[in-house]
């Protein structure tokens, strides 16, 4: 089977899909509507990677001056371990670096262990904790990745 996969500007119509995944691998998921307002916003960009018509991996950032926070970021489940929230994650840095962006932000959850080993290993540092930051009171850790 021949996968042609791209990532693409993620449209109003693709929501219903990225709700889907967010639904299914985060253990305190976003609404659809923080999805639409996110994409609604000034400096919101979000994309999503695509398997000829099928979703399954998505990111949605911010840009302002020279920083990129990554607000979300994820892969269906089945699919997660193969190297496609590194093709998301390299989409936002390569865009980026073309906008001459200093640093970016995220957060995630303390105890997703299998994500903050991903961004360690993507350059990101810890470099702070915010308390009850999720709404099961969950912390999160703050990360950040200075472009060279």
């Amino acid at each position: 089977m021949n996968m042609q996969l791209h990532i693409q500007k993620m449209s109003k119509e693709d929501i219903d899909a990225v709700y889907a995944i967010e639904s299914s691998v985060s253990p305190t998921p976003w609404s659809k509507d923080n999805f639409l307002k996110t994409f609604d916003a000034v400096y919101s960009y979000s994309s999503i990677l695509k398997c000829d018509t099928i979703i399954f991996g998505y990111v949605l950032f911010l840009l302002i001056e020279d920083e990129v926070t990554i607000l979300n970021i994820a892969v269906a489940q089945e699919f997660q371990s193969k190297g496609y929230g590194q093709m998301l994650l390299t989409h936002v840095h390569t865009f980026a670096r073309n906008q001459k962006v200093k640093t970016a932000f995220l957060e995630v959850n303390e105890h997703n262990v299998q994500a903050i080993h991903f961004y360690i290993k993507q350059g990101y540092e810890i470099y702070s904790k915010r308390p009850k930051y999720y709404v099961n009171g969950d912390d999160a850790l703050t990360m950040r990745y200075f472009f060279v």
